[in-house]
């Protein structure tokens, strides 16, 4: 089983110089890493760190047609998510 981990987006498109130290998305590494650790085929993709855009994910997702696809949602992109 094929299983896509994705740390969501928080914009549509990333505002020009816009530049934020973020901590990395710890619950949903941990959650891939114990996929992996039950024999799962995992792939994490961190969207706001690469950044890619909702589009972008999207079409990773349909690239990659996997099993199962694990995302975070926040208040803020919430219908980014929904998009997704």
């Amino acid at each position: 089983m094929h299983i896509l981990v994705v740390n969501s987006p928080i914009f549509c498109e990333i505002p020009a110089g816009y530049h934020e130290a973020s901590l990395p998305p710890l619950g949903l590494g941990y959650i891939a890493t114990r996929l992996q650790e039950d024999g799962y085929s995992v792939r994490f993709i961190d969207a706001f760190a690469e950044p890619l855009s909702p589009t972008a994910v999207t079409n990773i997702i349909t690239d990659e047609d996997p099993d199962a696809v694990v995302i975070n949602v926040f208040s803020t992109n919430v219908e980014i998510v929904k998009y997704i």
